[in-house]
């Protein structure tokens, strides 16, 4: 059976004097600590008892989770709300004591909440990258995805792949320079850049744009995914009388396109759809008598 949940908005001795609501370690430092003995306590320590109790119970009903503050001993993968309003949850190892709003993402990183900056910011094509003072502090990592607004022509949704500094961050990077729906457009302007979604929970094409990487990839080469998120290849061979393509993810073979020695069949194109995880390799061989057509990625 459901337990009623009672009304949690009465706070005891609400409207008491603070005479008759008394810390029981102002009159026994430590008495907090070591508890009722055989004694008979005053009723203003069970008022400040009663108080502590239920004003608790109404702040935590209210706001769903605390505030981050300097008493509260922080332990690995801890939840608490930022003074903006930010859910943060601690990495493995972080130091609490550290204010998330201000971590700039070393020790905390965003849970929930969406975190913004704004300000004058720079767009650079050539390199992909923006400038904005406090970019860098607002609980990004490698793979979050940002929304910008406020701009011209630069409204988009991007994918964080380099930090540099509080003040400089590369989206897209290997659309740099280029004309893609993810290159920036060289513009100077008070702008907004708003953390979206975080990389683990950012699904594929969100913020990322296919991207023609057909001059800058060879066959017979492992490629690391180091984007922050998963990777989408798309390929088409152009495979003549015979020979075999071969697909590979972190050296393990995953497709294959064969025609046997012998066979009489027309040039023919092979395509193919790869989705690499992140942090893996991909390789592609073919043989001598084969010829990319096209490669594609979505970044």
């Amino acid at each position: 059976m459901a337990i009623a949940k009672p009304n949690l908005t009465r706070i005891w001795a609400a409207d008491a004097a603070g005479s008759d609501v008394v810390d029981p370690d102002v009159q026994t430092p430590g008495k907090f600590s070591l508890g009722w003995g055989a004694e008979k306590p005053p009723y203003q320590f069970f008022n400040f008892m009663q108080k502590l109790f239920t004003q608790g119970l109404g702040y935590f009903d209210e706001q769903g989770i605390g505030f981050w503050n300097t008493d509260t001993d922080y332990q690995d993968l801890s939840l608490t709300k930022g003074s903006n309003g930010v859910v943060y949850l601690l990495k493995t190892s972080g130091d609490g004591t550290q204010n998330p709003v201000s971590d700039g993402g070393t020790n905390w990183t965003v849970a929930a909440g969406k975190q913004s900056v704004t300000g004058s910011t720079v767009f650079t094509n050539s390199t992909n990258n923006i400038a904005l003072t406090g970019i860098g502090s607002i609980g990004l990592e490698i793979g979050d995805v940002v929304q910008v607004t406020g701009t011209a022509s630069n409204n988009k949704l991007f994918t964080v792949e380099v930090i540099t500094d509080s003040g400089n961050v590369i989206v897209n990077q290997v659309h740099a320079g280029g004309t893609s729906r993810k290159s920036l457009v060289d513009e100077t302007v008070s702008a907004t850049v708003t953390l979206l979604s975080k990389w683990f929970n950012a699904s594929n094409s969100l913020g990322q744009g296919w991207v023609n990487v057909f001059s800058v990839r060879s066959t017979d080469v492992n490629y690391t995914n180091s984007t922050g998120r998963s990777l989408v290849v798309y390929t088409t061979f152009d495979e003549e009388l015979s020979g075999t393509i071969r697909y590979f993810i972190d050296n393990q073979l995953v497709g294959m396109n064969d025609i046997a020695t012998g066979q009489i069949v027309p040039k023919t194109a092979f395509t193919n759809t790869l989705v690499v995880p992140l942090g893996s390799t991909y390789r592609i061989e073919i043989d001598a008598n084969q010829s990319k057509r096209q490669w594609s990625e979505l970044r």
